[in-house]
């Protein structure tokens, strides 16, 4: 329900975005957080590595209030991928050393 946009909120806006859905499969996620970024991987198909740029004193660029924020009243994190990549069904996505975005978020039910 959730990741296919049944529940609602930002999944049910990207849910309107996918034309075919290649394959549904479980897959092991890690994800790992410090103060310089995020790291995420699902299965051996995608890895993302991100950090934080730094902003004047050391501090973290962020941005606030934005209009398509997917976690409302969260500021977001400006970083940098060390390393985004999907290899899986065909797809062989690499946008390392892109800009990146974080901030904190929570899926609820009702």
């Amino acid at each position: 329900n959730i990741f296919g946009g049944k529940a609602g909120g930002h999944p049910e806006l990207l849910a309107s975005m996918i034309g075919d859905v290649l394959a549904v499969e479980r897959q092991p996620i890690g994800f790992s957080v410090d103060d310089s970024g995020r790291h995420l991987t699902i299965g051996s198909s995608y890895e993302a590595d991100i950090k934080a740029i730094e902003g004047q004193n050391g501090r973290k660029v962020t941005i606030d209030n934005h209009p398509l924020a997917v976690a409302p009243g969260h500021s977001l994190v400006v970083a940098k991928s060390r390393s985004l990549r999907h290899q899986n069904h065909g797809i062989d996505l690499d946008l390392s050393a892109r800009t990146a975005l974080y901030s904190p978020f929570e899926y609820a039910g009702p």
